[in-house]
């Protein structure tokens, strides 16, 4: 049995608890939290810092860390879509190395689940023998109409390699300027996903919302170089083009928001229901748009807020404390204990894994969190905040 303490614990569940104990077993099962006054210090294992649970990363790509460096920064996005199509399946004969360095990575950055996206095989073999609790979205996408069955079979077939492996995996649309109506409406037709949980990368880039308005964009050009079918459709914004291809009272994970608004939030909940939630990918937005969200309005949505570290293909490390400290950096009045549960118990609550991981709780295995260099007096992180797995 284990007696945890530090300066502070933000069981991501209730309010933060000064020189809190967290007494699990030698399984990391939570059995209590308590107060120092209730041991004898011989007891007590100590640590100056904070504890918080395992980090949940609700969106990476696993499959392109082969990709660590390999595309230019600050391009925009269709400028970065363009040089991905270029150098993406440029699979080197290390890439499982690669995909393998990063799992263990994230796992030492205290990340103990990822909603993970794949378009192929290639990182399953490491995502079935990994520590990390992973879900598997096999993205979907395609532009040319007539060859939805086409598009689908191919994603149907990386599915059903996924259940092979014992993954917990579903089929999901990419975006908005990747996906037909009718390969819309065969995602959503399909019964087997296991769970019925859907990513979409939203609202990216502002070009996204002018090529919605019918407004000159630079998808014009990008669907022109690439000699393909544009996808268009017609709204104030991008979101509120698309979010109504997706089922009433779905679970949907919309990814980035860079440029969405107060009022695309609203519309996405309005029209879909609770199960919408929001993912900001903050450094990925920084390497490919110079821009972050405005979090302002996110914080209306405190249960429905993920983090996650995007790919490395658009980022220099998976680390979600990296992302936590972008945030603050940029907008100090997200508070830490915000963080937190933007980045464990929200991310639980989306996937299904709230009754192990996300808080720290009796009877729950959310694995423990040290994370030290947090500004003393207004509990905010700062550059020397570093994360170390205890549990």
């Amino acid at each position: 049995m284990r007696r945890i303490t530090a300066d502070w614990i933000y069981p991501a569940s209730a309010p933060p608890l000064r020189h809190g104990v967290v007494v699990m077993d030698d399984h990391g099962q939570i059995i209590d939290l308590k107060t120092r006054a209730e041991f004898d210090a011989a007891e007590l294992e100590f640590h100056h810092g904070i504890l918080c649970p395992g980090f949940i990363n609700a969106h990476c790509h696993l499959e392109l860390s082969h990709l660590k460096g390999k595309i230019n920064e600050h391009t925009g996005l269709t400028g970065f879509i363009s040089e991905f199509i270029q150098k993406r399946n440029e699979f080197p004969d290390q890439a499982e190395q690669f995909i393998r360095l990063a799992d263990e990575e994230m796992i030492a950055a205290g990340i103990v689940a990822v909603g993970d996206i794949s378009n192929t095989d290639i990182s399953f073999l490491q995502k079935s023998r990994s520590s990390i609790r992973y879900h598997t979205f096999i993205e979907c996408f395609g532009l040319i109409a007539g060859k939805a069955n086409e598009y689908f079979t191919a994603s149907k077939d990386v599915f059903d390699e996924a259940m092979l492996y014992r993954l917990m995996a579903s089929i999901t649309p990419h975006a908005p300027y990747s996906v037909t109506d009718e390969l819309f409406e065969a995602i959503f037709s399909f019964r087997q996903n296991a769970p019925a949980a859907f990513s979409y990368h939203n609202q990216e880039s502002d070009e996204e919302n002018k090529w919605s308005r019918g407004e000159s964009s630079r998808f014009d050009d990008f669907y022109a170089k690439l000699n393909l079918p544009a996808i268009r459709r017609y709204g104030e914004s991008s979101m509120k083009a698309n979010a109504p291809f997706f089922p009433k009272n779905s679970r949907v994970l919309f990814v980035h928001n860079t440029y969405s608004s107060a009022a695309d939030f609203q519309f996405a909940t309005d029209e879909i229901g609770q199960g919408v939630f929001f993912c900001t990918c903050p450094r990925a937005n920084l390497y490919i748009e110079n821009r972050l969200p405005d979090y302002s309005f996110w914080k209306k949505y405190p249960d429905r807020i993920c983090i996650g570290t995007d790919s490395y293909a658009s980022n220099h490390q998976l680390s979600i404390l990296e992302e936590m400290k972008t945030i603050q950096t940029n907008d100090r009045s997200v508070t830490l204990e915000e963080l937190i549960r933007w980045s464990t118990r929200n991310g639980a609550d989306f996937f299904g894994w709230q009754n192990a991981l996300g808080t720290l709780e009796p009877g729950k295995t959310p694995g423990i969190n040290l994370i030290t260099g947090v500004d003393p007096e207004f509990q905010q992180l700062t550059a020397a905040s570093r994360v170390k797995r205890l549990v």
